[in-house]
């Protein structure tokens, strides 16, 4: 039993490998830029804290994604800050940490009473 399958599979083999070289060729791709547009808030921080923002946060994450976050108390913030150093490797010098908590922590929107 297992010779004959063998032999069936090579025969296959076989097969498309001449179905392969009768094929006719194609031509290169041709690789075309493209250009999008990215949305409003776009990737960068502008403002208070945007010069420690920038380089530290928005290689992952936009503006946007960050101001739509829920209202954090300033530790939560910094433990946040800490995992995206720690954890996921972002680009946070120790001595940037507190202030980045401190930049985010001031830039939310205080939940209403």
């Amino acid at each position: 039993m297992i010779p004959r399958i063998l032999g069936l599979a090579l025969a296959m083999a076989c097969g498309a490998n001449v179905a392969m070289a009768a094929a006719p060729k194609t031509s290169a791709m041709v690789w075309k830029s493209q250009s999008i547009d990215l949305p409003y808030p776009g990737p960068h921080f502008s403002g208070q804290g945007a010069e420690l923002l920038n380089p530290s946060c928005s290689t992952c994450h936009s503006s946007g994604l960050v101001a739509g976050q829920p209202y954090l108390p300033l530790a939560t913030w910094k433990a946040e800050v800490l995992k995206m150093k720690n954890v996921f490797h972002a680009p946070v010098q120790d001595k940037d940490v507190d202030a980045l908590a401190q930049i985010l922590f001031e830039r939310q929107t205080a939940p209403a009473k």
